[in-house]
């Protein structure tokens, strides 16, 4: 009887708000408990935040169609962290979203629950973010800066970038000729969108990609910093950041991580905690 579907599905549909709050509190200090024994020594923790589309077949609460992904679907917002040059991403907090979410939705309250939480247990470990370009936003910065964060976002080309690298790139171009290898440059420059309350750093990467078969091709690419040191090495930092992909297929393909068929935006929640 305990395994029977009408007694698994009053069991997901139990759980409220606040349980699910708790629960959520409950597995991050098992994870943080746990990881705290393998890397008592970490000089840096790196978060990495992403959203994952997980498809909806149903009449779901919080479905809604997401013209990026072309589907009506969930937005879950996964956080991991990792530790040092370890690459490893260790999941610890996941958000069920509206499929529609704005990119920020949920991140900075998760994020003040998780930064207390790393702090109080590796009380002398630099805390280090890391995103892709839709969360390059002035809220964030402007939190991150104030809570003495270190951040690697990228950001999405646009007019104004593209024409600080508007000489450098013919000079690629050639040398990438010329070598009949990629090729690429870095920069680095003070940047300010209008929306920013102050100018940043930014990193600029403007490469040549050449191909067998194929014609060569630009590729420019935008990082915000609050890091010094040199361009080519801010960009490393970042691109550690696109193993997050791995991650959240793993939790899909592995742990049935987008298995949101109850109808109960909270039962999904439910089982997303599970995952």
């Amino acid at each position: 009887k305990l395994s029977s579907q009408p007694t698994l599905s009053r069991f997901e549909n139990a759980p409220r708000r606040g349980d699910l709050y708790r629960m959520q509190e409950a597995l991050l200090g098992t994870i943080l408990h746990e990881l705290r024994r393998r890397h008592r020594g970490a000089r840096r923790i790196w978060i990495d935040v992403d959203p994952t589309c997980t498809p909806t077949h149903g009449e779901q609460q919080m479905s809604f169609f997401n013209g990026f992904y072309d589907t009506h679907c969930y937005l879950p917002l996964v956080m991991t962290i990792s530790f040092d040059d370890d690459p490893r991403k260790y999941p610890v907090v996941i958000l069920l979203r509206p499929g529609n979410a704005d990119a920020l939705q949920g991140v900075l309250p998760l994020l003040e629950r998780l930064v207390p939480r790393l702090r109080a247990t590796w009380p002398k470990t630099r805390l280090w973010l890391r995103a892709d370009s839709a969360y390059a936003r002035s809220e964030l910065f402007d939190w991150l800066d104030a809570e003495h964060i270190g951040y690697d976002i990228s950001m999405a080309a646009n007019a104004v970038l593209n024409r600080e690298v508007t000489e450098a790139l013919p000079v690629v171009q050639e040398l990438a000729r010329q070598r009949n290898q990629t090729t690429a440059f870095y920069f680095h420059f003070d940047y300010q969108a209008r929306s920013w309350h102050r100018a940043r750093r930014l990193l600029a990467k403007v490469e040549v990609i050449l191909a067998p078969g194929k014609e060569p091709r630009d590729n420019l690419r935008y990082v915000v910093t609050s890091a010094p040191g040199t361009p080519a090495h801010g960009f490393a930092r970042y691109y550690a950041h696109s193993d997050m992909e791995n991650t959240l297929k793993d939790l899909k393909e592995g742990s049935a991580l987008g298995r949101f068929s109850c109808s109960s935006a909270l039962a999904n929640q439910w089982r997303a905690l599970l995952t």
